[in-house]
């Protein structure tokens, strides 16, 4: 596991390796959804935040593309969709990408609801997922 210092993630290049480009975006959405951990690094005993770490890897492992304009030299890797209109922060276009990571950390946090969708009367649930989703969007590369 790779996890860069939140005051390093603003930085650092993306990735050029689809491996390391996963790491690099696993690595800025824990630090977004948990910004109590002030870019330190996880310890063995983070055992919540290695589940979530691990979680929020896969989501990302399963929307993590090839950039077909190679904007960033060789080839570069990104997330299938950004919020907004290429990548600019709209509020009107919310990227399915986002919604997956967001989903996935929500549910790593709640694993006793995993397969149930949200309801109406899950008010405190629903505003938890809210926040997590606002925390983590960040710009599209390239754009």
């Amino acid at each position: 596991m790779t996890m860069i210092a939140a005051s390093n993630i603003a930085n650092a290049a993306p990735a050029q390796t689809r491996e390391a480009a996963i790491d690099w975006q696993t690595d800025l959405f824990l630090y977004k959804a948990n910004p109590e951990l002030n870019g330190r690094k996880l310890r063995s005993n983070n055992v919540s935040y290695i589940r979530e770490w691990n979680t929020i890897r896969q989501a990302v492992d399963e929307q993590m593309k090839p950039n077909a304009t190679e904007c960033a030299g060789d080839q570069y890797w990104e997330l299938y969709s950004y919020d907004g209109i290429n990548g600019l922060p709209s509020g009107r276009r919310p990227a399915p990408s986002f919604d997956r990571i967001a989903d996935a950390i929500f549910y790593s946090r709640h694993p006793e609801l995993a397969g149930r969708s949200l309801s109406s009367s899950d008010a405190a649930l629903a505003r938890e997922w809210t926040q997590i989703r606002q925390a983590i969007p960040i710009e599209q590369p390239c754009s």
